[in-house]
């Protein structure tokens, strides 16, 4: 359903300049591809083979297998985490979900999922193994059981006969073959029936037993001993794994030690000063970190810099070495100009001659004296036809895009050459609206009364945007100030490869927080203030495992400690920006403090650590215009199911949003939920439990009318319930209809979470799509209880503007006309726009037309 139905332009004449984009670079994302699903006996090893996983680019992957879900009392795992194929023995009968996920050194892949089917006895009948030496054998849980020995001591069970007899006293009588009362000489001898053990058994006084792991000597069926060869592959010698060593294990007989090979990448290049490091092949360890020889060139130059680099003793490229040779190319500054190029040993870049044309259409741009109006979009020139070749006025909107396409001064909603009647195309206010001082009134017509004016919501344009008080802003460029550290071993580093690539060049600097400590502002004020915004660059280092975490949390009395988000968990974490909208308790404080920590499982490891850049705390201004997009209280009277505790049938109907996974009964609505901040007692709210591949997703929301220049923001409540030190909750979103996702929030590691309010502001990117989505879950803890997960609640999807014009509500005057006073604090004048979220057929009659041009709001 479109959650957006009537569009009114208050405005004559948008010129739209280029608009800066936030495009990523060439790499794309691999993809892991599994086996398919499978069904094996109770105690078979199940092959997991990833091998038709690849890379779009080409790029080396690796693997990471993980478990989503296995049968109660169930510990399988798979033999090797990382290897491309491996195997997983089936211990209890049931359903098993493996997922795949690989990673090709910069993003990761969707992963992969397969189920595999262990199956168990149903009767007791499928158990009898028809001897009676093992006792009664049962079918319990889908498993069999059996009660033991019936003999008593457990020797004197005899098979042949079925009775109770002498075996185990040290005398061979008949009907035996040997007693295990004699020791040495009846090593091979079955200990419950006096009998040889079958050939290739295990020698059950160990005598047949070899030092080396890969020869496993076996009885041979009359008392003697053979040698085996153990299967290649088997586990031995040394199980560690490290960058350039794999886990020993048996090939022919012997013990391999598995080393990687001489040519394998274990330490990527950081910069043209950084050498790369391949393992040599001979020895378990990544040879040290080396670096070009100092004065070495490279070929990290600012752009349209003809000064050379060169590297220091630290691999980073400085500058004024040298100049560049006669004709390298570089850009002198000039962006109407190409072909620039360095002089002959002057370090000067001079002007080339062919002129500028950004989006190769052939047409010059007009601020470079062409007919180009608009350089960054090749449909846009002089003489170019209008948007939609005269069939841009349908109901899908095409023509309200603000371009003129042909450049002759108007946009297309206005243009002669826009064709047709749809309502996206209609526009207001009617004629000029000068104001009496600092305030008038608004009208806007539409075809018949009875709309509710709240429905309507105007704004100003992006021009007259209010502008937030900066409380701390640190891009670690030359130091810490406004921070502190902790007194462990390198905390608060401040290096040229943490850096925010976003923003940066690869030579500025980030800060980085190592091995259990934490980078900290020092307090700040926010007494008399309200809407406080924070806003930074952050990462977690690839080598964090399942048991590290980068942690954001924030705190009014430098005690307790509250969590914005966590990072890590083995996840291949990449640099993103956070705009959090900070919860209420942070207000009016007279101190409030951020800090960012690393919380390890106490390995120490060198590579465990986390990166922050581009740190900014604001005070916003209040909006002067909000408009919810969607929103779920998780309540009855917004389509949900009525209460139920987790446990029963579902699945819950869960407004918005849709359930994911096949354990509907971990996902329901209670009131143990509910959200104490803003709901009355006996309100519900959303739980999902932890240790089930379930989460919520609300798809295809439609930002496309959502103003640029505005704030869209995540706003809902979350609570942890009874979550171990290992075990987290979070909130994604993605922009590009689910390939890549971002991080919302994260909380957790801690059982005694009490609900907090988050306010997310999306990145600009989020506007102006179709498929926008959103997603709740628990990643898979494997210390969770069955009931352990989080609460959320009241969540909206919402966008806001801060403007020096303030629109107030609409009155209905009847026939169709609605009025609203439009004030503001400064002088000049303002586009203003409209949007009518009600009636899609709703049309305006107030005479206007595609050739009518009336003029922007006038404040004096």
């Amino acid at each position: 359903m479109a959650r957006f139905t009537f569009f009114l332009l208050f405005l004559a004449a948008f010129v739209l300049g280029g608009c800066d984009s936030d495009v990523g670079g060439p790499n794309r994302a691999p993809v892991a591809v599994v086996g398919t699903d499978a069904e094996a006996g109770i105690g078979v090893s199940v092959t997991l083979d990833g091998s038709g996983s690849y890379d779009p680019d080409g790029d080396t992957i690796s693997y990471t297998w993980q478990v989503l879900r296995r049968p109660e009392n169930s510990s399988a795992e798979p033999l090797d985490k990382g290897a491309q194929q491996t195997s997983m023995q089936l211990d209890v009968g049931g359903i098993y979900l493996v997922a795949l996920q690989v990673f090709d050194g910069q993003m990761s892949s969707d992963r992969d999922v397969m189920q595999l089917r262990a199956a168990g006895c149903e009767r007791d009948e499928e158990c009898d193994d028809g001897l009676f030496c093992t006792g009664v054998e049962s079918c319990n849980s889908g498993l069999c059981t059996s009660a033991g020995n019936p003999c008593e001591p457990a020797d004197a069970c005899d098979e042949n006969t079925d009775t109770c007899g002498g075996c185990g006293d040290g005398e061979v009588s008949d009907p035996e073959e040997c007693d295990p009362g004699l020791p040495q000489e009846d090593h091979c001898c079955d200990v419950g029936t006096c009998h040889w053990v079958t050939q290739g058994e295990a020698d059950p006084q160990n005598v047949c037993s070899s030092a080396d792991d890969c020869l496993v000597n076996t009885c041979d069926g009359a008392g003697g001993c053979d040698e085996a060869v153990a299967e290649d592959g088997a586990g031995c010698g040394s199980p560690s794994d490290s960058l350039c060593d794999n886990p020993d294990s048996c090939l022919g007989g012997v013990c391999q030690d598995n080393l990687e090979a001489s040519d394998y990448l274990c330490r990527a290049s950081v910069g043209p000063c950084d050498l790369e490091e391949r393992c040599t092949g001979s020895s378990p360890d990544c040879p040290t970190d080396l670096y070009l020889p100092v004065s070495t060139p490279c070929t990290d130059n600012t752009p349209g810099d003809c000064v050379l680099a060169e590297c220091d003793d630290l691999g980073i490229c400085v500058q004024d070495h040298g100049v560049a040779s006669l004709g390298a190319p570089c850009d002198a500054g000039n962006p109407c100009l190409t072909d620039d190029a360095c002089g002959d040993g002057d370090g000067v870049c001079h002007e080339g001659s062919t002129q500028r044309d950004v989006d190769e259409d052939g047409h010059v741009d007009v601020a470079c004296s062409g007919d180009d109006c608009d350089d960054s979009d090749s449909d846009v020139y002089l003489g170019a036809p209008a948007e939609g070749s005269g069939n841009i006025c349908d109901a899908a909107g095409s023509c309200f895009d603000g371009k003129d396409n042909d450049c002759d001064g108007s946009t297309d909603s206005e243009d002669p050459d826009c064709v047709g009647s749809g309502y996206m195309c209609l526009y207001g206010p009617e004629g000029n609206l000068t104001t009496g001082g600092s305030g008038g009134t608004l009208t806007v017509h539409l075809d018949t009364a009875g709309y509710d004016p709240d429905d309507i919501v105007c704004y100003t344009d992006t021009s007259r945007l209010l502008a937030p008080d900066v409380l701390l802003s640190n891009d670690f460029e030359i130091d810490i100030s406004g921070f502190t550290v902790s007194d462990g071993n390198d905390v608060g580093r401040v290096s040229g490869w943490p850096q925010n690539p976003a923003t940066a060049d690869p030579d500025d600097f980030g800060a980085s927080v190592c091995r259990d400590n934490w980078l900290k502002t020092e307090a700040i004020s926010t007494l008399g203030r309200t809407r406080i915004q924070l806003r930074y660059a952050s990462k977690a280092r690839v080598a964090l495992d399942s048991d590290d975490y980068f942690v954001t949390e924030y705190s009014t009395d430098d005690s307790t400690w509250y969590q914005l988000d966590i990072q890590g968990d083995d996840f291949r974490e990449n640099w993103q920006w956070f705009t959090h909208i900070l919860p209420e308790r942070c207000e009016d404080q007279a101190n409030l403090y951020i800090r960012w920590s690393l919380v390890s499982d106490g390995d120490d490891e060198e590579d465990d650590c986390g990166f922050v850049d581009d740190v900014e705390i604001e005070d916003l201004p209040e909006p002067t215009v909000s408009w919810t997009l969607l929103a779920n209280d998780f309540e009855p009277a917004s389509g949900n199911a009525a209460e139920g505790n987790c446990g029963d049938d579902g699945p819950w109907l869960l407004a918005l949003f849709d359930l994911i996974g096949d354990h509907a009964d971990k996902i329901c609505l209670e009131t143990e939920a509910q959200n104490p901040l803003g709901t009355s007692s006996g309100d519900q709210g959303l739980r999902i439990n932890h240790n089930h591949p379930n989460w919520i997703r609300d798809t295809d929301i439609d930002t496309r009318y959502v103003p640029t220049g505005s704030d869209l923001v995540a706003d809902f409540y979350m609570q942890s319930d009874h979550q171990p030190a290992d075990a987290y909750s979070n909130g994604w979103y993605s922009v590009d209809g689910g390939s890549i996702w971002r991080r919302l929030n994260g909380m957790g590691l801690d059982p005694d979470e009490v609900y907090d309010h988050f306010r997310f502001v999306l990145d600009p990117d989020a506007i102006g799509l179709t498929d926008l989505m959103v997603e709740f879950l628990v990643p898979t803890s494997s210390d969770a209880g069955p009931n352990d997960g989080f609460f959320l609640d009241d969540y909206s999807l919402k966008w806001t503007r801060s403007s020096h014009d303030e629109i107030g509500a609409f009155t209905d005057e009847g026939d169709g006309t609605y009025t609203a006073t439009i004030t503001s604090d400064l002088d000049g004048t303002a586009n203003v726009t409209c949007i009518y979220h009600g009636d899609p057929d709703a049309e305006r009659t107030d005479g206007l037309d595609g050739n009518s041009s009336p003029e922007p709001v006038v404040f004096e």
